[in-house]
């Protein structure tokens, strides 16, 4: 009897631990099922959100049938801020007199002057909200901060819009200590003055999807910063614009700034690689121009490279042209009149040592017949348009 009852309550022992073992293990995989489900939950969320917030950037956009391309948006659907601007370098005026001049030539044809705000030594100014930030010693001041003042001053009193061109600290700091920085700057120059200011240097021109997020929230945080009054502008890498893998990222930082930007100071007219020319480049662009009306930067010091981009831009009838230096009409013709003579020259020369006459032309005269003449002379060369549809209207 005694040997039934150990082996009776072995089984029920034995019995007993199975049943507790299959009651943890479900517990356990009812445990991972509840937290696996709340990671998807919050994945599922976070993704609603991103796709709310584009639906509602695309149902602001104005809806209009007209000018549609081919991708099926119309122009001027993110931004209608266009402008012409011409530089103000800061340390190339010494007094405020020179300042004031500058300013009035740039007023005489544009609408906007750009003063650059940061260079690869740093920020050009002495910004006291910054040393206030940043707990730094405030120190003598070196009366670039006053300069900044008077150029804000003589700025609207011209009747001109003030932009700031600003340097992203993202590549020296991490990304919470660049907007704290940046948005520090930003808030201060509105209290100057200024209307708006373009952030370069977000992101390399080798970029992934995880960097753009970066600048994206970079961009937000200076939007909180300071507010909708100050309008905020950023230059993204032409490969961005380029990849349609971007297209999506693109959106999005689209909808926290109030205009993008894209640097043409390296796309020559001339290039070895034909689809890295100016005109095939901008063409290659063409529905993103009319999605976001971009703002085309230039920052050429070659005069006469500046001049050529230039004349081919307004060509193409793309006028949102942003210069950085300290850019007038004036100098712009004169660089192009002398590389002209200069070509020319070097035509005559040609010609008188090979003993055959050759006619003279233009050597940027924009032609229909690829740049050849006619041999006879008789003939009208037919200027190249950028235009579509029967109306002959510009597509930009």
């Amino acid at each position: 009897m005694r040997r039934y009852r150990r082996r009776s309550n072995q089984n029920t022992k034995f019995v007993f631990r199975r049943i507790l073992f299959v009651l943890v293990c479900a517990a356990c995989i009812t445990g991972l099922a509840i937290l696996t489900g709340n990671l998807l939950k919050n994945m599922v969320e976070k993704a609603d959100e991103r796709l709310e917030s584009l639906e509602s950037t695309l149902e602001d956009a104005p809806e209009t049938t007209d000018g549609m391309d081919d991708i099926g948006f119309s122009g001027d659907v993110y931004s209608d801020l266009t402008v012409s601007a011409s530089g103000v370098i800061l340390k190339n005026h010494t007094s405020e007199d020179n300042l004031v001049l500058r300013v009035n030539t740039i007023a005489e044809n544009y609408d906007t002057v750009s003063v650059t705000l940061s260079d690869e030594n740093g920020i050009v100014y002495s910004s006291p909200a910054l040393i206030q930030a940043l707990r730094l010693p405030a120190g003598d001041g070196d009366g670039s901060f006053e300069s900044l003042v008077s150029l804000c001053t003589a700025a609207k009193a011209a009747g001109l819009r003030i932009s700031g061109v600003l340097s992203s600290s993202l590549p020296v700091m991490d990304a919470d200590t660049a907007a704290l920085v940046d948005g520090t700057l930003a808030g201060e120059l509105y209290s100057l003055g200024f209307d708006e200011v373009l952030f370069s240097d977000i992101m390399p021109e080798e970029t992934d999807r995880d960097r753009i997020e970066i600048a994206e929230n970079y961009l937000k945080s200076i939007r909180s910063a300071v507010g909708d009054g100050l309008c905020i502008g950023t230059v993204l890498p032409l490969s961005v614009y380029r990849d349609v893998s971007f297209t999506q990222q693109i959106q999005m930082i689209a909808s926290v700034v109030d205009f993008l930007a894209v640097d043409f100071t390296e796309i020559t007219v001339i290039n070895n690689e034909p689809d890295m020319t100016l005109e095939s480049v901008c063409l290659a662009l063409k529905g993103t121009f009319q999605v976001y009306n971009l703002r085309i930067v230039l920052a050429n010091p070659n005069m006469e490279q500046l001049a050529e981009q230039y004349n081919l831009l307004t060509a193409m009838e793309l006028t949102n042209i942003h210069f950085i230096g300290e850019i007038t009409p004036s100098v712009l013709s004169d660089a192009l009149t002398a590389d002209t003579a200069e070509t020319a020259d070097e035509t005559e020369t040609e010609a008188e040592t090979a003993g055959d006459p050759v006619p003279q032309r233009n050597p940027y005269a924009t032609s229909g017949s690829n740049g050849s003449d006619s041999g006879d002379g008789d003939e009208t060369e037919k200027e190249t348009t950028y235009q579509s549809g029967e109306s002959g209207s510009s597509w930009y």
